[in-house]
């Protein structure tokens, strides 16, 4: 799955979490250079719940990079461990080919 980081993304999600850093500010760009994503943004982006009735059960995150605005995302993921009602994945954040983000996600069943 591939994203496009625009400044209206950023916008409206530190606009609903209250985040006024100004890094995130396209206008702030001559003092603080290109603006960046919240890291959480990218985070939250690839944590949709895969299935019906299954929930975020753990989410270790590790940031290697900025992602910044007009940036692509790409995602991409592997299953590590499955089991009836666990599965643990492990999910890439990329640009191009600079790794921003590895993210382990373990879901459970919850019926």
């Amino acid at each position: 799955m591939k994203i496009l980081i625009t400044p209206e993304l950023i916008d409206k999600y530190c606009e609903l979490i209250g985040d006024d850093n100004p890094i995130h500010d396209p206008d702030n760009t001559i003092k603080y250079g290109e603006p960046v994503a919240p890291g959480i943004l990218v985070t939250a982006l690839i944590t949709r719940n895969p299935k019906p009735y299954w929930a975020l059960g753990k989410l270790n995150v590790r940031y290697h990079d900025a992602v910044y605005v007009g940036d692509t995302i790409e995602i991409t993921h592997k299953t590590i461990k499955e089991r009836k009602s666990v599965v643990v994945n492990e999910v890439y954040i990329h640009v191009g080919d600079s790794l921003k983000q590895t993210i382990e996600m373990t879901t459970v069943k919850i019926i």
